[in-house]
């Protein structure tokens, strides 16, 4: 089971958010009957509706291990600068680099989706917000996970959307 960087957070069976659950309806209708799909499987113009709230991390050699690879424009709005290029963990607070390398690290080992909701406690600027996320791994060779593509809603309370 996968363990979330806070207690404030929770996993959920499949998203609540319906642009989330319309992606990884989409991540699933690319991934067939492998086990997850590639990055060359997503066509950016197939996912207009969710772009701004896209973001691709790349698994790199330690002792990085994950790198922003692309960040929608919601999310760069959310953290006030375009992360793009820079290490994931970057705008996280130190302590919350291990269970936030550890969430990640299950995703890309186990090669499923996550899906999870709660308290933003990864960037301290925005911890009064909540937010919905999916998180689904990529692969280029088919076997390992050097991808996950995720998106992100923090804007749930104004639509309506509850949490766990």
């Amino acid at each position: 089971m996968v363990k979330l960087p806070s207690e404030e957070q929770i996993i959920l069976d499949a998203p609540r958010d319906p642009d989330l659950a319309r992606l990884y309806e989409y991540w699933e209708s690319k991934r067939g009957t492998r086990i997850m799909p590639s990055r060359a499987d997503i066509d950016p113009a197939e996912i207009g509706w969710i772009l701004p709230d896209v973001y691709l991390i790349e698994v790199v050699p330690p002792p990085e291990r994950y790198r922003t690879r692309l960040a929608g424009g919601n999310l760069i709005e959310f953290y006030g600068k375009d992360y793009t290029g820079h290490p994931v963990l970057e705008p996280v607070p130190p302590e919350l680099h291990e269970s936030v390398l550890a969430f990640l690290d299950h995703i890309v080992e186990s090669r499923t989706p996550v899906f999870a909701t709660g308290r933003v406690n990864w960037f301290l600027p925005m911890q009064h917000k909540r937010f919905e996320t999916c998180m689904m791994p990529l692969s280029a060779d088919g076997v390992v996970a050097n991808m996950i593509l995720g998106a992100t809603k923090t804007n749930l309370a104004a639509a309506g959307i509850g949490f766990g």
